[in-house]
């Protein structure tokens, strides 16, 4: 469960090949332990396919520090 993602609202229906091309970053931010971690959006791409939207990225994102693996 994601406790915090940081995004702007109209960049959640963006693909990471658009997040890619506009330079934009991603981060997340965990409430639980606060640790706070840039996603790799290449690594993402590789894992997920070109198109998958930020908005599926931020619904499946998890702590790697607190989460059970």
């Amino acid at each position: 469960m994601v406790h915090q993602f940081i995004a702007k609202d109209r960049d959640y229906d963006k693909t990471l090949s658009e997040l890619a091309e506009l330079g934009l970053g991603i981060k997340f931010k965990c409430s639980d332990c606060g640790a706070e971690s840039d996603l790799e959006i290449g690594a993402l791409i590789r894992a997920h396919g070109a198109e998958t939207r930020l908005r599926y990225v931020q619904r499946n994102a998890k702590c790697p520090y607190c989460s059970p693996k």
